[in-house]
């Protein structure tokens, strides 16, 4: 029981959870298609990399408070005012990131500016902020 004692500390959670972080994202960044516009191959794979690895950090960030409030049953401690700028944050941040994708006028306004360059990022781009505005 010594050892589960040792397993369960505020460090080896933490430890834990980054390694799985770095993993995961390492793990997305080499499975999923690289952006082309980069100058080599080793910059297409960093870049991914990176990328899900922020994305898995950023989407995981939310669940400890969810978990917390379930455990103590209470949202005492919660800020009433982070989860409606939230929510509206991420209202404005979906709108905005959906428009390069599905507006038109917005797609070639884009192009225009940027000599018939592309502003289409990756799915995550799109799902993201949707999803977030969902946990909050």
């Amino acid at each position: 029981t010594n050892h589960d004692d040792e397993n369960n500390t505020p460090e080896y959670n933490m430890l834990a959870w980054t390694i799985g972080l770095l993993l995961g994202g390492a793990v997305l960044g080499l499975a999923f298609p690289k952006n082309s516009h980069l100058p080599s191959p080793t910059w297409q794979i960093l870049s991914n990399v990176i990328g899900f690895t922020y994305f898995l950090a950023w989407s995981l960030s939310f669940y400890p408070q969810i978990f917390l409030n379930r455990q103590r049953k209470t949202t005492r401690g919660l800020s009433v005012d982070f989860c409606v700028l939230n929510v509206l944050g991420y209202i404005c941040y979906t709108v905005y990131t959906t428009n390069f994708y599905w507006n038109e006028s917005v797609i070639e306004a884009y192009k225009d500016k940027n000599s018939g360059g592309s502003m289409m990022g990756d799915d995550t781009d799109e799902n993201n902020p949707s999803e977030k505005g969902q946990i909050t």
